[in-house]
């Protein structure tokens, strides 16, 4: 079954408004206070007239997350504009496209695509043929640096409370023809009938975007969608970017279930359980946040105390039991430490669905446009519990660590992660540009590893004794392990021994008859 068919799926199960509405609603951030700009505009015989830019209090405003385009061209459901910690003041006329070519790019969509009636589309256009008025730059450049947002009024109304059928519209066709080609009878590529295809779900992952202008055509060839399957995989695409991304340790992945039973019932509550398990997966994660915080302010204050003159040996002793809590209170919200156990705790709950599977695909998100890394297709759930219990048999680790190793173990990172184990020796940073060379390798060293051990995929004996000699040979700086004397380390009595049981639990794992992985 094909991504487009299982986004299909989900979506058929989203029916009513009120589902899609809460998929695509998306208040601005509570915890910056934004200063709140309307650009009104006044109906005036039957046309409309720029009137002003003040401190707007509407209530009743649709702020949606992004629907579609790439670029400049990215459009929202309502023409709202976020400006954070900036400034207008260098626009000018040619530039105030730029500045807020999201804000228009919105109207254009709204116009091109007749999500308004046929009068407020005419509204609409002068509006925009207006934006760029002088008056309204002058305005925008007088304003100091900050957090704003922007809106568009009419009669200092939102256009959400003027132009409700905006909405409406386009919950009813989320899907819009591709630019530039015409659609065509042609076979539906998900009922496989003979219908009106041409139309384009606008997911991020498949795109005309994608081809040469000379091959732009072959996206309805290749995918050919009727608006009713685009619609729903619109839809499922939606239901997959709000609740089914998960996270791990700086990589991000969703799970799409595929089910083989006709119940929709069923499905329903598979994806509930899944949307369920990602909410708990980021309460955790917020939870670790706050603790880490609070566990870095109590450090520094052991720090002042200890680093002052006159100690005062019971503040210090509060404060290091206040350290010991929040330590405490790790346990209760400790996050899975590995891939796999973190795959295990995701899906936990579906193990008893019969005829069911998860993709897993690793994604990232900039803007609206989607890099996928790839892709791990139809796993049973029950495959990740047999992957983590015969790792516990051979004692065997996912976890990636450096320091406080636990020495009865074995570490999977020291065979398949070593890039990995490199980028956290040599204190690269995941998040600095000069670093991000550093990334790809670290998540193709990841993939690789999953895709191995959840699918069919199998390693070479001779690979694999490739990976012992290198942890042999050179520890997580990629330097010779040798001592002082030049001698090597694995020479030394318990380093050996210590190898050559790891290299035994990893054999034993993989020769396993339930795992299965090396060929010869």
């Amino acid at each position: 079954m094909s991504l487009a068919d299982k986004l299909y799926k989900i979506g058929k199960t989203i029916t009513d408004k009120k589902a899609v509405k809460s998929l695509i609603i998306r208040e601005p951030d509570s915890s910056i206070d934004y200063d709140t700009r309307a650009i009104n505009f006044n109906t005036k015989n039957n046309g409309i007239e720029y009137d002003d830019i003040s401190t707007n209090n509407c209530t009743n405003v649709f702020y949606s997350d992004k629907l579609g385009g790439s670029g400049s061209a990215i459009f929202y459901l309502y023409p709202n504009l976020l400006v954070h910690k900036s400034t207008l003041v260098e626009i000018d006329k040619e530039k105030i496209k730029g500045k807020f070519s999201q804000l228009i790019a919105t109207l254009e969509n709204i116009i091109i695509y007749h999500y308004a009636s046929k009068t407020n589309e005419i509204l609409l256009q002068s509006i925009l043929e207006k934006i760029t008025d002088k008056k309204i730059i002058n305005k925008l450049k007088s304003y100091p640096k900050g957090d704003y947002l922007y809106l568009i009024t009419i009669n200092n109304k939102s256009l959400f409370e003027v132009m409700p059928e905006i909405w409406d519209n386009w919950f009813q066709n989320p899907a819009i023809p591709y630019k530039d080609l015409e659609p065509k009878s042609f076979y539906d590529f998900i009922s496989m009938e003979k219908i009106e295809v041409g139309y384009n779900p606008d997911i991020g992952c498949y795109t005309v975007n994608n081809y040469n202008d000379k091959l732009k055509h072959r996206i309805i060839d290749n995918v050919p969608l009727s608006k009713e399957s685009a619609r729903y995989i619109k839809f499922g695409w939606l239901y997959v970017r709000k609740y089914l991304m998960f996270y791990f340790d700086g990589m991000s992945f969703s799970i799409i279930p595929s089910y083989v039973k006709e119940n929709e019932k069923e499905f329903k509550a598979i994806l509930s359980t899944l949307k369920l398990s990602n909410e708990q997966s980021q309460l955790k994660r917020n939870t670790l946040k706050v603790i880490a915080n609070e566990e870095g302010l109590i450090k520094k204050e052991i720090t002042k105390l200890e680093r002052a003159k006159k100690k005062d040996e019971k503040n210090i002793s509060d404060a290091k039991k206040k350290l010991d809590n929040e330590q405490k209170k790790k346990i209760k919200f400790k996050l899975a430490d590995g891939l796999f156990s973190n795959f295990k705790e995701d899906i936990n709950d579906l193990e008893f669905y019969q005829g069911l599977t998860v993709d897993f695909i690793f994604m990232e998100f900039n803007k609206n446009e989607v890099k996928i890394y790839g892709s791990i297709e139809e796993v049973l759930p029950s495959r990740v519990s047999k992957i983590i219990e015969k790792m516990k048999e051979n004692n065997i680790k996912d976890t990636i660590l450096i320091g406080d190793k636990d020495n009865t173990q074995t570490y999977l990172h020291d065979f398949f992660h070593r890039d990995e184990l490199y980028f956290y020796k040599m204190n690269k940073r995941k998040n600095d540009p000069k670093d991000s060379s550093y990334r790809p390798k670290i998540l193709a060293e990841r993939f690789y590893l999953a895709k191995l051990l959840l699918t069919n995929s199998k390693i070479s004996r001779a690979d694999l004794h490739k990976r012992f000699e290198f942890n042999t040979e050179y520890d997580y700086e990629h330097k010779k392990r040798v001592d002082a004397k030049g001698m090597k380390s694995w020479f030394d009595k318990d380093n050996g021994l210590k190898i050559y049981q790891d290299e035994e639990n990893i054999l034993s794992f993989f020769e396993d008859e339930e795992i299965n992985k090396i060929k010869d």
